[in-house]
């Protein structure tokens, strides 16, 4: 195989398309999840002090 038939060949040119796209969606998607983790954990902090501040009687 020459250099010249190595360089025209683009058989794997989509695969890497492919790979590249998946790993930019996958890097967007767990870095929403961080975030939007980060501030649900917050919440249910805020929550649960909440709740363990008020007097509920047990039955």
């Amino acid at each position: 195989m020459g250099v010249t038939k190595f360089k025209d060949d683009e058989s794997g040119a989509i695969t890497v398309d492919w790979v590249v796209l998946t790993a930019a969606i996958l890097g967007v998607l767990f870095g929403a999840l961080t975030t939007f983790n980060q501030g649900a954990m917050t919440h249910a902090e805020l929550t649960a002090d909440t709740l363990s501040s008020l007097d509920i009687p047990d039955y």
